[in-house]
């Protein structure tokens, strides 16, 4: 499972449907956080994220919905949340753990 994550997090060109286009992220882990970070690719994603007017919290849903749904594809217990407390740049999302630990404690 670890490796799958690993995957994931090291993927240089993570795609979200947002409107009617798609924005280009670079995915990142930030050490010691446990967290993932989230940051348009570069200046033109930026652009569209700009363009399209929508909230912080409304990006931060879809993108977390779009990484769970690739998660899925692994057919692992892992889950990503939206960090809504998050004051850096980007967006942050961290490991919802829960499922993991009820398959440990069965």
């Amino acid at each position: 499972m670890a490796k799958v994550f690993e995957e994931f997090i090291n993927e240089n060109n993570f795609q979200t449907v947002i409107g009617d286009g798609v924005v280009n992220f670079k995915l990142f882990a930030p050490s010691r956080t446990g967290t993932i970070g989230v940051l348009a690719a570069n200046s033109k994603e930026l652009d569209k994220l700009i363009e399209l007017d929508l909230s912080e919290l409304e990006v931060g849903r879809l993108i977390e919905s779009t990484m769970n749904d690739q998660l899925k594809k692994y057919k692992e217990s892992i889950k990503v949340v939206y960090d809504t407390g998050y004051q850096g740049a980007g967006y942050s999302f961290y490991v919802d753990l829960e499922d993991i630990l009820k398959k440990l404690n069965k």
